[in-house]
């Protein structure tokens, strides 16, 4: 089983224009609102790959409300834990002709810290050795920066294999518990290192020092160049096929999505890199947050290369 885990969701409001000028009025083109937050985008793209994955995440106020009927009206399998504060509401703005999209993302509270507490116990009550714990995204405010990193060691001493996506003190805290994997962007890793990550020489180096704390896995999405994975054996770097993008908004998670897949069913790191980004690549040329098809992924599969740095 696969469960991931989103403390932070939103409501992500996807407003379309035709180009996006700072200062400028704009006519938007389209308006939607879909389900956000990294572990619930994750948890779609794991139902695309046709895995057992359930979605725990928490949720409050009427916005709350709209996300559990939206996630229903997906039938994405879930548990959602209830809180005080209302969840939080994202804004989108994606450009018709790329697909560029700029994000503006509220900050998050629960209220109240007893549904997070809640959702940790019954995920190590329901964990058996070998499943998959998916720990994504943004902490909410009232949450202690140190929560993934404990969530991290409880879960690992289940024996289950864990998965990190996040940015921050929360990433910073959380890579000392050692997960089995981390998938920073670019900007993310930069963050942490507090240097600029030029070239993906300069992003394998990074990755290296992930490695050298105790990560077994690292792999550094690079947003339209592709993507970095790094292991003790090697580090292979992969180029994006050029596609016409509708929506960059949970790339990085689709490609965290694929990670585990690729786990899952022992794919070689080639072939972990491969399809990693060609399913986040499948990704942007769908509109809103959807997920991408597997159509599309097998298409893109021959067009990526690898190559060892």
């Amino acid at each position: 089983m696969i469960y991931t885990v989103t403390l932070n969701p939103a409501i992500d409001e996807t407003l379309e224009v035709e180009a996006l000028i700072p200062g400028g009025t704009h006519r938007v083109l389209s308006r939607c609102r879909y389900p956000g937050g990294k572990g619930l985008n994750a948890a779609r793209a794991l139902g695309v790959f046709a895995e057992n994955c359930t979605a725990l995440l928490t949720a409050g106020g009427p916005t709350g409300e709209e996300l559990a009927g939206l996630l229903r009206r997906e039938e994405l399998p879930c548990r959602v834990y209830p809180v005080p504060q209302p969840t939080r509401v994202n804004l989108k703005i994606t450009v018709r002709d790329d697909g560029l999209t700029t994000e503006l993302n509220a900050p998050g509270r629960l209220g109240d810290p007893h549904a997070a507490i809640r959702l940790q116990q019954e995920l190590l009550e329901w964990l058996l050795p070998g499943d998959y714990v998916v720990l994504c995204g943004s902490l909410p405010q009232d949450l202690p920066g140190n929560w993934y990193r404990d969530c991290i060691a409880t879960c690992r001493g289940k024996g289950a294999k864990v998965f990190l996506d996040t940015a921050g003190e929360a990433l910073a805290l959380g890579i000392t518990a050692q997960p089995d994997c981390v998938k920073p962007n670019r900007e993310e890793l930069q963050l942490l290192f507090g240097y600029r990550l030029s070239t993906p020489e300069a992003v394998a180096e990074s990755a290296w020092q992930l490695l050298n704390r105790g990560i077994p896995q690292v792999a550094v999405s690079l947003g339209a160049e592709g993507a970095l994975l790094a292991t003790r054996e090697m580090v292979l770097y992969a180029a994006a096929p050029p596609v016409t993008a509708a929506n960059t908004t949970g790339a990085g998670d689709t490609m965290t999505a694929a990670l585990v897949y690729a786990q899952l069913h022992g794919l070689s790191p080639e072939e972990t890199l491969r399809f990693a980004v060609a399913a986040a690549t499948a990704k942007v040329v769908r509109r809103g947050t959807c997920p991408p098809v597997m159509s599309d992924i097998q298409a893109l599969l021959p067009r990526i290369t690898i190559k060892a740095l």
